[in-house]
């Protein structure tokens, strides 16, 4: 009978101690938040602020529309442009490539090597989430996924509606047309230039590509002394800027070797540009003209391309390095100077 008098006891005895622990919690975190607001508290002392940030504007590039290793999403294309865009990542840097089905040709996102692959089986099994998607169905996927095609479709319906708030793509693509430039190439794999140029040119107009978010590379030395190149050159430029590649072979990074007429950013290799005064070089070089580097995967490169005073990084894991940048730990241990 004594126990059965002391169980109700120590049951009140608990409650009583566990609504004393609710009451501090709740008297707590109330002070905390009223000192946040009076400002004798700020944010950045219960969390810290990373202390390595990328420069204003600085934009990260997925390269072949890859997500990484750790995130191939069952080589869907859609699922990965979706994990990207949903990541921040909305710049992509492509290769496009003719492929033959009977009598039609018809251009599709590919690197060579996962043509060979795939259709002479040899070269890379590695294939990319978006390999062998039309370029056409790429570019509407993106539509879709970041917003543009139902911004559109409510314009159509709605055209007080679309004045107020403009349908505006807020994505980039580069596209690199894989090509018999050099006239050597396997034929198997590569089409005519004149043919993708002329074919390309027709689908940027169809799909209503813009200068604000196309681009197309472009070696010079594939127009030289060619007027139908140059003219079908001259008609995509008015749907998509002008890439300069630059690769290691070419050599440090020097005025004479960029082209007249470039119009738009140049992609050099980040060992370009990367010299211990890099940041003035980029300035005194080209100051008009952004920089996009390649190819960056992890935290060291990153730091030699901002300091190179670059103004886009591509690659291969774009997810693992946006990691990397929202971690803020990616500089090392030099002192931050942005």
């Amino acid at each position: 009978m004594k126990r059965m008098r002391r169980f109700p006891l120590q049951i009140a005895a608990a409650c009583c101690i566990t609504a004393a622990f609710v009451v501090l919690f709740h008297r707590s975190a109330f002070r905390l938040k009223r000192m946040e607001r009076e400002g004798s508290m700020s944010v950045s002392t219960v969390q810290r602020a990373p202390r390595c940030r990328l420069p204003p504007g600085m934009k990260v590039w997925s390269h072949r529309a890859k997500a990484g290793r750790a995130h191939d999403f069952g080589l869907n294309c859609r699922d990965t442009l979706r994990a990207l865009l949903n990541a921040g990542v909305r710049s992509f840097d492509v290769d496009v490539l003719r492929v033959v089905e009977g009598e039609k040709r018809s251009l599709v996102l590919s690197h060579p090597l996962e043509a060979a692959a795939r259709f002479l089986g040899e070269g890379s099994t590695e294939y990319s989430a978006c390999a062998f998607i039309p370029m056409a169905a790429f570019v509407s996927m993106l539509d879709e996924l970041s917003g543009y095609s139902s911004c559109k479709k409510a314009c159509s319906r709605d055209e007080a509606t679309c004045k107020v708030e403009r349908c505006k793509r807020d994505w980039d693509v580069a596209f690199e047309l894989k090509s018999r430039w050099e006239g050597d190439e396997d034929v198997r794999l590569f089409e005519e230039p004149e043919w993708m140029m002329a074919e390309f040119k027709r689908q940027a107009a169809t799909l209503e590509l813009s200068t604000d978010h196309c681009g197309v590379h472009l070696f010079d030395h594939h127009f030289a002394e060619n007027d139908e190149r140059m003219q079908l050159l001259d008609a995509i430029s008015e749907h998509c800027l002008k890439y300069f590649p630059l690769r290691d072979r070419d050599g440090p990074l020097r005025p004479e070797m960029l082209p007249q007429a470039l119009s738009g950013v140049i992609w050099p290799s980040v060992k370009l540009v990367h010299t211990p005064d890099g940041v003035k070089r980029r300035h005194a070089v080209l100051p008009d003209q952004d920089i996009v580097v390649w190819v960056v995967d992890d935290a060291e490169m990153l730091n030699l391309a901002v300091k190179a005073s670059a103004t886009g990084v591509v690659s291969n894991e774009p997810l693992h390095l946006i990691d990397v940048v929202r971690r803020g730990d990616w500089c090392g241990d030099e002192p931050e100077d942005q």
